[in-house]
Parts: structure tokens; C-alpha cells; sequence
């Protein structure tokens, strides 16, 4: 915990401005552990996948942050890290994302489990691959294969871990943005558009509507790098019991240097101050 408080206080983060970070945020408002901020309810985060966009190198890396990683939550202690959204929302989780990770996130997307629902049935479902466990447990058939997805399945694939572990739990979610990411691949600039007035009344984000079709101008070139899928802790750690929940401790010293060579490889990325960092974000 002495270590957790240490690297809270030290508030220099790296960063490079050809690298931009887009942190997706999944909730689910029926969460029995929400906690009262400012006069409403909110609940903690089920999903958190980082989307770094590498212009550099022309990959795109899609990194899942496990939601038991015992971090330092600015003002509240050390918790797990899917407690930080219950505390003040998609803003209090960037904040602890960049205190402990010591990465620049310049954009948040936070969507709940209704919501995404309704985006998957939007562009028309997914297709994704299932396992005869999954299948089962999902569709209830117990043939393994390539199945299309409507936006209730593909939640419940998304959100399912009984029948192994949230590392694979977190590769499902990857597996389903792959797969809205292959749809989209196949729809024009100006469907893309459309869609963005369906889905914008059913997230939260510090994205502009400008700002994001300037990025739906971006898409063919997003569509052309390659995506590399990973997750932090990269090699996995036995649970340990903090305050009665298991969490994930960290050896931060050797995820410093994964993230770094992961996100920023053959890059010297720049550093500064947590407070300059927040003032110069796109």
C-alpha cells in the first residue's frame, strides 16, 4: 500500500501526441454496489479496454485493464480499479488510469450494458466465433462455430465468466469490438454518420460531436492498420484479499516497462506533470 501512495504522489505521466488514447468504459446501473456521488447512484465499471491508436507504426492496440488491479484511487484510498467509476464517474477512473498507469488518456467513450445493447443491434448484430461452452451458455446450443449476434447475446458473451476466468472474460469484449469494427469496415462514411446519431444519446463522453466525426473521417485509415489485442497484468497474478476483496497486486516497476514497450514501441515518448498533461489534451 506504502508503494500504492508513492506512486500516486508522483505525478508525471508519458505520453506522445502521435499516440492517442481512448479509454471505452463499460457500466452496468444495476450494479448492487453503487456507491451515492453527488446525488446519484454510480456503479462500478465492468469493462475498461484502452484503444491506442499508434500513428507511428500504424497499429492500433486494443488493451483491456483487469478491473481487479489494486491501484491507488485519488482521494479514496486503494481499491480495486473497477471501484474508481463508482466515485466519480468516467472522470475519477480516467484520473486513476493516468495516477497509476502513467499514461495520457485523451478521450473517454462509457456506455451501460442497455446501451450497447441497443449500438450492436444498430449496425445490425455481430458475428463472432463461440466455443461449445459459449455457445451453451450464451445460445444454448452446445455446437461450437460462427454465430450472428444480436445486441442482448453479444452482451451476455460479453459479460460472461463462469465458465472460466475474467482474463478470457475480457478477451469476449475484445472479441465483440473486433467484430462491430469488422461490421463497420463494410459501411460508408456517411452510414457511419447516421449511426453516430443513434449512439450518441447512449454514451458518455468528453468527445465532441465534431470531434468524432473527425474521427469517423479517420475510419478507412483506422481500418488499415493492424490491431494487436493484449491485457495489463499481462501474465497473470494470483488474486490476494484487500478489505475482503480479492484484487490483482501488481508488480508496477515490470507493467511501467511492458506498457511502455506495448504502446510505445521504438518511441521515446515525453513526460511532465500530470497538471500540464490535463491542460494540453486534445
Amino acid at each position: 500500500d506504502a508503494d500504492l501512495r508513492s506512486r500516486l504522489a508522483n505525478n508525471v505521466m508519458w505520453y506522445d501526441d502521435r499516440i492517442y488514447n481512448i479509454l471505452l468504459v463499460g457500466v452496468d446501473y444495476g450494479d448492487e454496489e453503487a456507491v451515492m456521488f453527488k446525488g446519484a447512484y454510480l456503479p462500478r465499471s465492468d469493462s475498461m479496454i484502452l484503444i491506442s491508436i499508434n500513428s507511428v507504426n500504424n497499429v492500433i492496440n486494443m488493451v483491456s485493464l483487469s478491473r481487479a488491479a489494486y491501484v491507488a484511487i485519488p482521494g479514496h484510498g486503494n481499491k480495486r480499479l473497477n471501484t474508481a467509476h463508482a466515485y466519480g464517474g468516467s472522470t475519477m477512473l480516467v484520473d486513476t488510469v493516468e495516477s497509476n498507469y502513467k499514461i495520457r488518456i485523451d478521450k473517454y467513450i462509457t456506455v451501460d450494458i442497455s446501451g450497447f445493447e441497443q449500438i450492436v443491434n444498430a449496425i445490425g448484430g455481430v458475428t463472432v466465433e463461440l466455443t461449445a461452452e459459449e455457445a451453451s451458455a450464451v445460445l444454448g446450443t452446445n455446437s461450437a462455430g460462427t454465430y450472428d449476434l444480436n445486441g442482448a447475446q453479444a452482451v451476455a458473451y460479453s459479460r460472461l465468466r463462469s465458465i472460466d476466468t475474467d482474463r478470457k472474460r475480457t478477451g469476449r469484449q475484445r472479441a465483440v469490438l473486433n467484430a462491430i469494427a469488422n461490421k463497420l469496415k463494410r459501411s460508408s462514411v456517411s452510414t457511419m454518420i447516421g449511426l453516430l446519431d443513434e449512439v450518441l444519446p447512449l454514451v458518455t463522453t468528453n468527445f465532441s460531436k465534431a470531434e468524432l466525426l473527425a474521427q469517423v473521417a479517420k475510419t478507412t485509415k483506422y481500418f488499415s492498420m493492424s490491431i494487436n489485442e493484449d491485457i495489463i497484468p499481462h501474465v497473470p497474478h494470483p488474486l490476494s484479499t484487500r478489505d475482503g476483496k480479492e484484487v490483482l497486486i501488481l508488480d508496477w516497476d515490470e507493467e511501467d516497462k511492458y506498457i511502455h514497450d506495448l504502446l510505445y514501441p521504438g518511441i521515446v515518448p515525453q513526460s511532465a506533470k500530470t497538471s500540464v498533461v490535463q491542460s494540453t489534451k486534445k
